[in-house]
Formats: C-alpha cells, structure tokens, sequence
C-alpha cells in the first residue's frame, strides 16, 4: 500500500516532533505516541513509520504499546480493511464539530473508544460492549479526576462497567483526598434486572463507596461517602403532592440525603453543590434500551397509560433526569412535573451548575460515557442543546451516528 504522506510531510512531522521535544519531554513523548498512533489508523506498517520519522526501532515498540492501552490505536480492527475505523480522525471530526455547534466559546472534549464491531442489540452483547469500551475509558477517568474535591456518582451498568475498570487502573501508591458522593437512591422496585443488581454493586452508593476506598486507599482519615442506601430514588405517583412532601421532609432528615442536598434552611452545606466532578451515563429514547426502565418506573407504580405517555415524552435520560422533547403534548408536560416532584435524586439544574463550574474553576464537570448507537439522540440533548457534558467518552458506533446528527443540524442551518 503506498504511503499517503510525501517527503513534505514527513519532514513537517520529524520537524514538529524535535520542537516539542525541546519545550516539554513529557508531551512529546505523548505527541510520539499520538503520531504513531495516527498513522497506523492511516494504514501505514510499522518500519514505514519509524524509518520515515527518524525513530528507533525499540523506541516505536515503545510508543506503539502505549498507543494501544490508551485506546488510539486498537488492533482489533487489523486486517478488515473495510470496516477498519480510523479512531483518531473520527475523534478529531466529531471534537470539531461539536465544538463548531457549542460556539459562545464553550468546549466539550470529546474522546471515542472501541466497544465492539457491530453495534449491540442484545443483552450479551451490550454487556460484551460494555467490557470492550470501560477498558479504554476507565483509564481515561483516572486522568480526568485528578484533584477532583467533590465527585458524583450515578447508576447502572455502563457506571458500573467504567468503575470497575477504574479501580483497576487507578496507581497504587496515588492518594486523593476526595469525596465521592452517591447522587440518588435506591429503585423500590428492581423488576427483571433483580438478579443482576444484586450480583454486582451498580448502585449509586455502592459505587461510590468502592471509588472512594481505592482512590484514599493508605489515608488515616479521608472523607466518609455519605449513603443512600434505604432511599427511595422515586416516590411513587400514586401518592399526593401531600403525601410525597411529607416523605421527602422525611427522607431529609437522613444524615446521608441531607449532608449530599441539604437540610431545610442549609442548602449551601450540601455536597451537591459543592461536586466539581460528576461520573454519569445516558440512557436511550427507546424503553427497551433503558436499563432503569423496569426498576425506577417500577417504582413510580406507572400504569400502562402513563409509561406509554412518558417514553413517547422523553428523548431519555441523563443520571436519572428525565430529558423532555420540545414537542411534548400538555399531558406529558404535566406527567414530568408530577414526577420531577417525587424524583429524590440529583437534578436537571445541579447538574448543569457543575457542568458551568467546570467552565469557570478548571475541573473536569460532567463526564458522561456512553455506548451504542441508540443513545445518540440523548447525546446530543445532553452536549449540544443543553451544553451540561464537559467531557464526552462514546464508543465508536454513537460516535459515528453522533456526527451524521451534527451534519445534519449544520446543513439545515446553512439553509
């Protein structure tokens, strides 16, 4: 296969290379691997690129390694031509366009990883993808929660998933004093995914418990995560707005709900107000795609009409929060209200508040993975039109569907 850089090229990176080597080892070091990286997507062999950039045949070894455990060149795709997907085009082409949309000086990074071949459709190979995509971003979140103060933690198996690779990755010998915080309580209501959620700890508190353990691991005294175990992530709709007052005046006098969203007149000692981190997930428009459907909705005792209601009403949700579509019906609108009342979680609003945190402080604000190609409606919500995401981590399959959206957005606007 002939090489797609000339002479010209070639040099301009060699050139490049040795300028950045001068200002800061470390980044060009990384710069290296992100080359490499680079050109291995373009096709090109491995004598091809270290001969051409002037580099040692151990050194590309090197190089070429860490480029695939940070997950910017995946040989899983080697020797499939056709379906092979240049991750580091893609991951520029989808940063600039997003970004490109965002405009008003707002920024959202955005970092793509493998997950599967074909997108998942089923259960098995969803959780497959899952394993495949938490490799790559679970490292990832290491580096983004670096000198994170407050970070909070959601619910489900892609959380659940990134967590644990997470915990795998994250340095022995680093310690971080940081608080991680569970951001709503338990499903009354477990459903068809009873099983599931009792062999592993995908609740928010138990994650967040497991976080906090590895990431203070060898402190004498480290911050104590607060739980929601025993609270209610939803209060049914069946009970009254009395009703539902009175249990949530309840549920705030529990030391782990008021010390994470405040008691009565002392909302500014609350921990959510204070979270410059937030590890969240996006579930999709479809109920069948949603893996809190049967346990949350469960618990709201939903009738057949309302569930049929709220998921035509939704695009789906983020951490919980259910997205209204902008041409709901005055039925659905009423319907979200009732159960943004009983909802005991996290909200629409302190998530964008640390989202805008981040913009002003440095930290890295919402993080939101997401897997599978079903989810790109919400994506886009959550990034684009209620810019709340300060880092982006997809898989590969979203990321493609992801840019068709935002093409399409930018070629109606032009119009």
């Amino acid at each position: 296969m002939p090489s797609p850089f000339d002479d010209m090229k070639f040099n301009f990176i060699r050139e490049w290379l040795k300028a950045t080597r001068k200002v800061n080892v470390e980044e060009s070091i990384q710069c290296e691997i992100e080359t490499i990286a680079y050109l291995l997507c373009c096709g090109l062999n491995n004598k091809e690129i270290y001969s051409s950039l002037s580099m040692a045949k151990a050194t590309f070894s090197e190089r070429k390694k860490t480029a695939i455990e940070q997950g910017l060149f995946v040989p899983l795709y080697r020797g499939k031509r056709e379906s092979e997907i240049n991750r580091v085009i893609l991951n520029a082409d989808i940063q600039r366009i997003i970004n490109e949309t965002l405009g008003d000086g707002r920024f959202c990074a955005v970092y793509v990883y493998p997950s599967s071949e074909k997108n998942p459709e089923d259960s098995m190979a969803w959780d497959d993808a899952l394993a495949m995509y938490a490799k790559f971003a679970g490292p990832r979140l290491v580096d983004l929660v670096r000198g994170v103060n407050v970070l909070g933690c959601t619910w489900g198996r892609t959380v659940y998933s990134v967590t644990e690779r997470f915990i795998d990755a994250w340095p022995r010998r680093k310690r971080q004093e940081t608080l991680v915080i569970p951001t709503w309580g338990e499903p009354l209501k477990l459903g068809e995914h009873a099983s599931e959620v009792y062999k592993k700890p995908i609740s928010s508190t138990e994650m967040s418990v497991r976080m906090q353990e590895v990431m203070n691991r060898g402190k004498q005294s480290h911050p104590v995560t607060p739980s929601l175990l025993g609270i209610p992530a939803i209060i049914p709709i069946t009970y009254s707005d009395e009703e539902a007052d009175t249990i949530k005046k309840l549920m705030s006098t529990a030391d782990g709900y008021s010390s994470i969203f405040g008691r009565g007149n002392h909302p500014s000692e609350a921990h959510i107000d204070k979270m410059d981190g937030l590890l969240t997930a996006a579930g999709a428009p479809e109920p069948k795609e949603r893996f809190w459907s049967e346990a949350v909705l469960k618990s709201g005792d939903f009738s057949d009409d309302e569930r049929n209601l709220l998921f035509d009403g939704v695009i789906g949700d983020i951490g919980g929060v259910l997205l209204p579509r902008r041409n709901a019906s005055s039925k659905q609108t009423e319907l979200l209200d009732r159960i943004r009342n009983r909802w005991l979680g996290i909200t629409e609003q302190q998530i964008v508040n640390c989202a805008n945190r981040a913009r002003t402080d440095g930290p890295p604000g919402v993080i939101l993975c997401a897997v599978g190609e079903t989810r790109a409606e919400t994506v886009f919500e959550c990034v684009v039109e209620k810019k709340m995401v300060n880092h982006l981590l997809v898989d590969f399959h979203l990321a493609s569907k992801l840019i068709e959206i935002l093409e399409e957005r930018i070629r109606h606007s032009d119009v």
